[in-house]
């Protein structure tokens, strides 16, 4: 899930590295998935996505959510 406690108070502080660097210090992982994991998401996938589908994916940061 979301974790408001990683959450900046203002938007401007999304350009900040060291915003960056704390909060995935702070996150305690290796990844980090910016809203929710697959397990949260897997029904709106099932629904909504075929399975046989090809998908490019462009990034995802240290997220594990495309991997699952």
């Amino acid at each position: 899930e979301q974790c408001p406690s990683l959450q900046p108070k203002e938007t401007k502080e999304y350009a900040d590295n060291q915003y960056w660097d704390d909060r995935y210090k702070k996150s305690g992982d290796d990844d980090f998935e910016w809203y929710y994991d697959y397990e949260t998401l897997k029904v709106v996938f099932d629904k909504y996505f075929d399975r046989n589908a090809k998908v490019l994916v462009v990034g995802c940061g240290n997220s594990n959510l495309c991997e699952d």
